[in-house]
């Protein structure tokens, strides 16, 4: 499978606090030409939850700083996030098939 980016649409950044529980889908719409969203995790750990629960730090799966993720776009949409510490950003880059 070969990813491309969805033409015109920028990556979005997602500033993610130990405060309470983001979500992407909240901050950005994604494209109807949309298949997968990439997640970069910057500067801090976070929590993610696809179930609609809320995470917490003991609540969802780590995200290590550092690391990227692929989604497909229902999952990105049902993702939910929570620093674990520090305040951490999220970069997303949307993707087409």
């Amino acid at each position: 499978m070969y990813l491309k980016p969805v033409p015109g649409v920028s990556g979005q950044a997602l500033s993610v606090t130990a405060g309470s529980a983001v979500s992407l889908a909240t901050s950005t719409a994604f494209s109807v030409s949309c298949n997968c969203v990439t997640v970069d995790v910057q500067t801090a750990d976070v929590m993610v939850t696809f179930g609609g629960e809320t995470p917490s730090t003991t609540v969802g799966h780590r995200l290590y700083a550092g690391q990227n993720y692929t989604w497909s776009k229902a999952a990105a949409i049902q993702a939910k996030f929570i620093a674990v510490s520090a305040t951490a950003t999220l970069y997303a880059s949307e993707w087409s098939l």
